[in-house]
């Protein structure tokens, strides 16, 4: 004997597998679907997060590290000045006896941020920096 089902509209050993999930699956993706937006959030750094991560990258001395999160210009025409740019910082924060915090405020308008980031160095010296990012590829790079 068969059984039948009326989610289905049936025998359920005959229904698509996706017909027999649908309807246990609805109420769920506008969860899921929420998650999975709120998940590539997490992974992508907004503007002042790539400051942090970019300014914690010079004074470890990770200037390759560093030159990937700079917008294309600095990557390509513009890299020997940058280079210079980042040793300067990176002897500058190694000088200070490294960052011992990093305070920021961004502004976003549409494709474009401006970072103001005030750092705090384990000498005790202190000086803000003010960072200008525009959107590359759907990630915040730094034009320096």
């Amino acid at each position: 004997m068969r059984t039948r089902s009326r989610l289905a509209g049936g025998d359920i050993s005959r229904a698509e597998p996706e017909a027999r999930c649908r309807p246990a699956l609805r109420p769920l993706l506008p969860i899921l679907t929420s998650l999975a937006l709120f998940a590539c959030n997490l992974f992508t750094p907004g503007p002042a997060k790539t400051v942090e991560i970019f300014l914690y990258a010079v004074e470890k001395g990770n200037l390759g590290d560093a030159r990937k999160l700079c917008s294309g210009a600095g990557q390509g025409i513009l890299r020997p000045v940058i280079d210079l740019w980042l040793t300067a910082r990176m002897e500058k924060f190694q000088h200070a006896g490294g960052i011992r915090s990093i305070e920021t405020r961004e502004r976003v308008q549409g494709e474009t941020a401006t970072v103001s980031a005030s750092l705090k160095y384990k000498n005790g010296n202190s000086e803000r920096i003010d960072f200008r990012l525009a959107m590359e590829d759907g990630r915040w790079r730094i034009g320096l």
